[in-house]
């Protein structure tokens, strides 16, 4: 589903806390230079948003055309 995306994907957080922490938990073991979290609930996520959050419309995930150039934009640098 991911097509060339897909051989960039590191992991999956578990959902054993909030999305967040999860996120922030698996950082703290896999130290990483740079990264961006895709997710479609800003809810889940302390305010101000994190930068590297993409925020997508559930309905259109990664089609759509904002959250692919955000995705551009990011490995381009």
């Amino acid at each position: 589903m991911l097509l060339e995306l897909g051989e960039r994907v590191i992991e999956v957080t578990p959902r054993c806390a909030g999305r967040y922490e999860s996120i922030l938990a698996w950082l703290d073991d896999h130290p990483v230079e740079s990264y961006r979290i895709v997710d479609d609930d800003a809810s889940e996520f302390a305010s101000p948003t994190p930068p590297e959050l993409v925020l997508c419309d559930p309905s259109t995930g990664l089609s759509s055309p904002a959250v692919q150039q955000a995705l551009r934009a990011w490995l381009d640098s």
